[in-house]
């Protein structure tokens, strides 16, 4: 008799998801179509489980603050769209709101089923091949059009760190050998150095002091209300940078140790018009993926350069706050299932590099979401685990 292998098809719509949230393949042909591609079986997938999902009812405040940044950011979108000549903000809306979607339903699936270590593992490999592949064209033949394989010279470093925190959750059960997550750091201030990229020299040092440093303070940086802190504190570097650059410590950081200028590569220039960028459109923002097209038009720069602001420009205040409140939700989530505190400190560190990362970059990004997504779903595994254990 013929033996079959018998293939879960949650594993292979994991591995989907993985190529529309965690990478975008820039040298690939129209790789935006294989990604809406990939967003729709995913869908249908959903679609045929839902009579089985039973998480939503227990985590109502975490759908209810996705289902309403989704539609103030199709709303915002949709009312704007005309306004934009050259994108398409409401179809990239569609995008956007449909994959924040699929996400957290499927990182529920995969939670509630108890498949979350072996899925990651998978996007380790994953993250590993694709890496091999990137760092060997950075070294061999630079960037095309300044963009690498896997995106910006930022997107790069993101990548990296992202595959560091995920390897080590994947050996939480095992000794991590400091000198394996020191040579791994060491690399990353390399690849930074190869693509220009001194804010990924600045993510590995805050990474290498959380996880070595701080790691026994591992409580106090997992509390929602710490995280909260934070974030708000990096979202209003835009108001206080003159307040801090004018710090001694500051400046020898950015101009003796960094070799930058105190304008932050013309950073500073954009700040200050940030406020009047910001006041027409408080409340509901630009629209969705607009913030190439204004913020070329008003200060010559691609985008805003804090993360937390870039979301305030695209679907305004309103918006924003329910983006944060699924952030918050995820982490005191967690923060609440005792048991997934140890393990998923990693998966918090790279939240919080990226978070810092954000006071001059946007960095809360797609990535940045779907670890959010990551966080809760351990916690949700974790609690499915000791209801049967009770």
């Amino acid at each position: 008799m013929k033996k079959y292998i018998r293939i879960d098809v949650l594993y292979i719509v994991a591995i989907l998801d993985f190529f529309v949230m965690f990478v975008n393949l820039n040298y690939i042909p129209d790789y935006r179509t294989i990604r809406d591609l990939f967003m729709a079986l995913i869908g249908m997938y959903i679609l045929t489980q839902v009579p089985k999902i039973d998480f939503f009812r227990d985590n109502l405040f975490l759908w209810s603050a996705i289902g309403f940044t989704a539609l103030l950011c199709l709303y915002t979108s949709y009312t704007q769209r005309y306004n934009y000549a050259n994108i398409n903000i409401f179809y990239s809306s569609i995008e956007f709101t449909v994959s924040l979607i699929e996400t957290f339903i499927l990182m529920g699936m995969i939670a509630s089923r108890g498949l979350l270590d072996d899925i990651l593992k998978k996007y380790e490999n994953l993250l590993c091949g694709l890496l091999a592949i990137n760092d060997l064209l950075v070294f061999a033949v630079g960037p095309r059009e300044k963009i690498y394989f896997l995106g910006s010279k930022f997107v790069v470093v993101y990548v990296h760190l992202f595959f560091l925190c995920i390897h080590l959750y994947n050996k939480r059960k095992e000794e991590v050998k400091l000198l394996e997550a020191a040579g791994f750091c060491i690399f990353m201030v390399i690849i930074s150095l190869k693509v220009s990229c001194a804010t990924g020299i600045v993510g590995t040092g805050v990474f290498w002091i959380f996880y070595l440093f701080l790691s026994k303070y591992k409580e106090i940086f997992e509390n929602p209300r710490v995280y909260t802190v934070i974030l708000l504190l990096c979202g209003s570097f835009v108001v206080t940078y003159a307040l801090i650059l004018n710090s001694e410590l500051i400046q020898n950081l950015i101009v003796g140790l960094l070799g930058r200028s105190l304008t932050l590569t013309g950073r500073v220039n954009i700040y200050v018009l940030i406020p009047f960028i910001l006041l027409p459109k408080l409340w509901l923002g630009y629209g969705y993926a607009s913030t190439y097209t204004v913020y070329m038009f008003y200060t010559g720069y691609a985008n805003s350069q804090n993360g937390l602001i870039e979301w305030v420009s695209e679907i305004g205040i309103i918006g924003t706050l329910g983006l944060v409140a699924i952030f918050i939700y995820a982490i005191g989530y967690s923060y609440k299932t005792k048991s997934n505190r140890e393990s998923v400190y990693p998966i918090i560190t790279y939240i919080y590099v990226l978070t810092f990362i954000s006071t001059i970059e946007v960095s809360i990004n797609k990535m940045f979401i779907s670890a959010i997504a990551i966080i809760w779903a351990s916690a949700l595994e974790k609690r499915r685990i000791n209801e049967k254990n009770m």
